[in-house]
């Protein structure tokens, strides 16, 4: 069944206890989960490129794929980049993003590509591509830093990866009320236990 589920649905779906783990697993029921996304925002796929008939019979699962420049460049500076936390910082206060459906995985696509830096018009991974690739202003800059995994150029990566998620942050107050509510909320409390002292 988790075979016809896959093939149905290429996508790997997350599962956050036995009853999802049950629903991923079951044919036109797993679409109803969300997607599992790449550090960059993207849904991770089960298809091999060669057809669901191969997909359907293969005992493990191949995909080839060309590396990005910022990917290639992660690996080779040894940088341990992972995706954000699902509990984040929102105007100064604590948000758990599971606590409002479809906010963690649009955090993580904002953050990843679907938002464009105001100051540069394009997402965090064409962006860091492009630095990394030679193909930007900052290029000449990223060049002149350190390698290695604390190095100048891995600070460099970092600080940008962290600023799209700032703006993803502002960007999900606005497309989930009830993040804005929670925010608000939050900041009446602190307010009124300010007040009460």
């Amino acid at each position: 069944m988790a075979e016809v589920a896959r093939g149905v649905d290429p996508y790997l779906r997350e599962s956050r206890n036995i009853l999802d783990a049950i629903r991923k697993r079951t044919p036109g029921i797993s679409r109803d989960l969300p997607a599992v996304r790449d550090l960059w925002g993207k849904p991770i796929e089960f298809r091999s490129g060669l057809g669901w008939a191969y997909d359907a019979v293969s005992p493990i699962y191949s995909r080839r794929r060309k590396a990005s420049p910022i990917d290639a460049e992660i690996i080779r500076l040894g940088m341990n980049l992972r995706k954000p936390p699902r509990v984040v910082s929102i105007d100064g206060f604590s948000v758990d993003l599971d606590k409002h459906p479809g906010a963690y995985q649009r955090y993580v696509e904002l953050a990843g590509s679907a938002l464009e830096h105001p100051a540069w018009g394009i997402g965090a991974k064409d962006n860091l591509d492009a630095i990394v690739g030679g193909k930007h202003p900052l290029s000449e800059v990223y060049n002149m830093k350190s390698d290695g995994p604390d190095g100048g150029k891995a600070d460099m990566i970092r600080e940008m990866v962290l600023d799209y998620r700032a703006f993803a942050r502002r960007q999900l107050k606005e497309e989930f009320p009830s993040i804005a509510a929670e925010v608000q909320t939050l900041r009446l409390d602190a307010l009124n236990a300010v007040a009460g002292q």
